[in-house]
């Protein structure tokens, strides 16, 4: 074969390999990759899938769950973006062929990495190339990161999209919050969803209960209630911070880390999500982790003067990013600051709405 197969690994930094505080066992996310392997095979003509989620929610791992799961002939190709992505064009097109050996079809190869051609040129090579190499196999092709995407490879990806493309799984994963209006993923999905049957997936937090069994499956053996509530209450049940509490705790006990400092990189997370925010919204998250782990719509209201229809607009964009959580009634919350519930998890993805009266 042109690629890596199926169990060889095609992620070109060795995501997740070796990491401290790792499940051995993936939680909570058995029905997304019972979806995403249903799509496997599931046609002749290409299928899509958007995997949609906040930071540290374990949308790589998901993705990784489903090439392990492939059968092993299927060719994969998987790319991942980074915050410099978005003014290097081709640039994650590119990283999802660093396993692959196209010097059998040179000539496409050499316009796909030629900066000097026109963007429609290389985004047809392209999409050619992927054809030639994926060939009678089945393909999965995996975008990670479409939030910090370049253009052309968003071209790209709409492009493997179309039926012509062959047998293939396409798989984008993005963050929500991640979407300013003048990137040009924000047109991208929606159009996508208007054009082609697509599988869209958004991951939520952990419940407490799936916090147990994250924390059974590391510490080999059943965590204490107290432990458990105390865990899932400190990391909001993101999987993220869930790993960077465990991989640190050294020789510590289930039962210690409940009480254990929070690592430093469960601070820059929370600080790169407040970095990208608008300054509006991030004086409201301020204003929300001050007056107190449970502020009323009335209070922020007050507090910031801000009116009402701002008020709305700015609590769902800090909801959407998973910094704020509704969790009552017109009732705001800091997320990993003050933990959620299971059914307070699962609502912070919901639209805010109007209080009543």
């Amino acid at each position: 074969m042109l690629v890596a197969l199926a169990g060889e690994r095609p992620y070109a930094h060795g995501m997740l390999v070796g990491r401290a505080g790792l499940s051995p066992v993936m939680v909570g996310r058995s029905a997304e990759l019972g979806r995403l392997r249903g799509l496997l095979g599931a046609s002749p003509t290409p299928v899509v899938a958007l995997v949609a989620g906040e930071p540290g929610i374990g949308k790589t791992r998901l993705v990784q769950e489903l090439v392990d799961a492939v059968p092993s002939d299927t060719v994969v190709l998987a790319g991942q973006a980074d915050p410099g992505t978005v003014g290097r064009p081709m640039e994650l097109f590119l990283d999802s062929l660093r396993h692959a050996d196209v010097a059998a079809h040179g000539e496409l190869a050499e316009v796909v990495h030629d900066p000097a051609r026109p963007a429609d040129d290389r985004v047809r090579a392209a999409v050619d190339l992927v054809r030639v190499v994926i060939g009678d196999h089945l393909g999965l092709v995996v975008f990670e990161d479409l939030h910090w995407a370049d253009s052309e490879s968003l071209a790209v990806f709409e492009r493997l999209a179309e039926p012509d493309a062959g047998r293939l799984v396409v798989v984008g994963t993005y963050r929500p919050e991640g979407l300013s209006r003048r990137h040009p993923a924000s047109e991208l999905l929606p159009r996508l969803e208007r054009r082609h049957s697509v599988t869209h997936l958004h991951l939520g937090r952990l419940t407490a209960a799936e916090v147990s069994v994250f924390l059974a499956a590391v510490f080999d053996e059943d965590p204490s209630f107290r432990a458990v509530d105390a865990i899932h209450q400190r990391t909001g049940g993101n999987p993220f911070f869930l790993e960077e509490l465990v991989g640190r705790a050294g020789d510590l006990s289930a039962d210690s880390l409940a009480s254990a400092p929070l690592p430093w990189t469960v601070a820059e997370i929370v600080r790169a999500q407040l970095d990208g925010l608008d300054p509006e919204v991030r004086a409201i998250v301020a204003a929300a982790s001050v007056l107190g782990r449970r502020v009323a719509f009335d209070v922020l209201a007050a507090a910031t003067g801000t009116d009402e229809r701002a008020l709305i607009e700015r609590l769902r964009a800090a909801v959407d990013s998973g910094l704020l959580v509704e969790v009552d009634q017109d009732v705001f919350g800091r997320v990993e600051l003050a933990g959620a519930a299971p059914a307070q998890a699962a609502a912070h993805r919901q639209p805010v709405g109007r209080r009543a009266g």
